[in-house]
């Protein structure tokens, strides 16, 4: 290193062994790298919008070019996850409706999942973790776990409204007796991820995030499954075994009770 003296001005530090190339042209390279703790994509944007007063601010024969954006690898991953997870959702509420063939027994386990991943980033928030791909991947496991314990607390509540009871009391009668399956069904499947909360070092820290993710959805919908889903039921559902439905409805009922007498034979 050494610094030159034109005039009274200082040029700055110069480096004889070091160049820059861009495009096969001389260049000056400046690597700009985010603080520790800082959100890389942000810092990316609030850069680019800076650079349109940088160029101003610049003589004309100078150009400022974007040599190399990590963030866009990392924007397509989150957007991929994302997509992944709004298909994972419309699926399952697709299939709950093909199954019970009942509008709002469909409402009532879409309402839950949202609900979950909702409450979900919020204890994220709270707890300091960003939204990453193990965070968003996560999300995505979680889903076909989120809307189990609903189903179920839904399928009981009907089979009780099936035999007579009111919806109220079908919803009392069903949530208490399926509410320690539930709990016990939650709590073991959060026993699966002990190991990764036992984790230590940088890896561990990173599948703590993903444990951690599952874990409270999990606990989100078992309460959300032992309160909100009950109550959905006894003022929206009816009983339908009764009532007179369409081909359709009658087609697809013939279908699972040869499905059921199958069963059966065996």
């Amino acid at each position: 290193m050494r610094i030159r003296d034109i005039g009274k001005a200082i040029e700055g530090p110069e480096n004889d062994l070091m160049a820059g190339w861009y495009n096969k042209q001389r260049a000056v390279i400046l690597a700009i790298q985010r603080v520790p703790g800082a959100n890389v994509i942000d810092t990316v944007d609030r850069i680019k919008a800076l650079l349109p007063q940088l160029e101003a601010s610049l003589p004309p024969a100078i150009k400022v070019t974007v040599a190399a954006d990590r963030t866009t690898t990392i924007r397509a991953a989150v957007a991929d996850v994302q997509f992944t997870l709004l298909l994972t959702v419309a699926l399952v509420v697709m299939v709950i409706f093909l199954f019970l063939r009942n509008l709002w027994a469909t409402v009532i386990p879409a309402v839950t999942v949202p609900l979950s991943l909702i409450g979900t980033f919020a204890v994220l928030y709270a707890l300091g973790y960003s939204l990453d791909n193990l965070s968003l991947m996560a999300l995505s496991i979680a889903v076909g776990f989120v809307v189990d314990d609903a189903v179920v607390v839904i399928e009981n509540i009907v089979r009780h409204l099936e035999e007579g009871l009111s919806p109220m009391e079908a919803a009392l009668k069903g949530s208490r007796e399926i509410g320690f399956t539930i709990i016990s069904i939650t709590l073991s499947l959060i026993a699966v991820f002990i190991p990764l909360f036992l984790m230590g070092g940088y890896v561990g820290k990173l599948f703590q995030e993903f444990a951690v993710t599952i874990s409270v959805s999990l606990l989100l919908s078992l309460v959300i499954s032992l309160t909100l889903t009950p109550m959905m039921c006894a003022r929206l559902l009816n009983d339908e075994a009764h009532r007179q439905h369409g081909r359709l409805y009658r087609l697809s009922e013939r279908g699972f009770d040869g499905l059921l007498a199958l069963y059966d034979t065996d």
